[in-house]
């Protein structure tokens, strides 16, 4: 994927079908935490926390050569971009 704006590219990863994910996207379980990595750019990236810490904090960070990293305080989208990608891959978290 481009590096282009933190909004544009969740669009984009929301778009895509599970089977089209999986295409894209390399997954290992961390322990306390799932990392999804893009094939064709391993520096670009979507951590999601299996377990919800605070009840104000959906763990979820990304990085495709933004500025900066996403993190999930501040974007509603992040949020379902987690979502979409543990569902596509058959996994769970419990928040």
């Amino acid at each position: 994927m481009r590096a282009q704006n933190e909004r544009t590219v969740f669009r984009e990863i929301l778009a895509y079908s599970p089977l089209q994910l999986r295409a894209i996207f390399d997954v290992s379980d961390e322990g306390s935490f799932y990392r999804f990595i893009e094939k064709q750019n391993p520096s670009h990236y979507v951590t999601i926390d299996k377990t919800r810490k605070k009840s104000f904090w959906v763990p979820v960070n990304a990085d495709f050569g933004f500025d900066r990293p996403a993190g999930s305080n501040n974007y509603d989208e992040l949020i379902k971009v987690g979502k979409h990608l543990v569902h596509s891959f058959g996994l769970e978290i419990s928040w």
